[in-house]
């Protein structure tokens, strides 16, 4: 299993911060190739909660199902999720600092079939990361 980590500085106060990345219905604004994202499972977010993601991966659309397994208000939320092609788990953190907050962005993810030059998809991921965490700066420091 490989694991990408990246983080950014966010010029917004952790609730803000924890409050837009948690709400499902806000991840197609800021991740790269993310088609659909929607909770399946009834009342707010929360640990157990599940959620389906459809994602443009190889031209292709994946559909990943997951779970909530940790969620802390303005401090983490973690999830497991599997597809057809990958399984994996994601790793939000959330770090209070003086006039803004740390967020941290990390998955470990595995790939379910034989794919060739596996290398050269994780660092696509991670570049698809650091693109992400950059249009959501744009966005949050955007909103008064």
């Amino acid at each position: 299993m490989k694991t990408i980590s990246n983080d950014i500085i966010i010029n917004q106060n952790i609730k803000k911060v924890f409050e837009y990345t948690t709400n499902l219905k806000n991840n197609k604004f800021w991740q790269n190739n993310l088609l659909k994202s929607e909770q399946t499972s009834s009342g707010i977010l929360t640990r157990g909660s599940t959620f389906k993601f459809i994602h443009k991966f190889m031209s292709k659309n994946i559909e990943i199902i997951g779970i909530i397994t940790e969620f802390d208000k303005n401090d983490r939320c973690f999830s497991d999720f599997t597809s057809k092609f990958i399984k994996g788990n994601s790793k939000l953190i959330f770090k209070k600092l003086d006039n803004a907050t740390q967020f941290t962005l990390s998955g470990s993810i595995i790939f379910n079939t034989f794919i060739p030059c596996k290398a050269l998809l994780y660092k696509k991921a991670d570049k698809h990361i650091k693109k992400d965490l950059g249009k959501l700066k744009k966005i949050l420091e955007s909103i008064d």
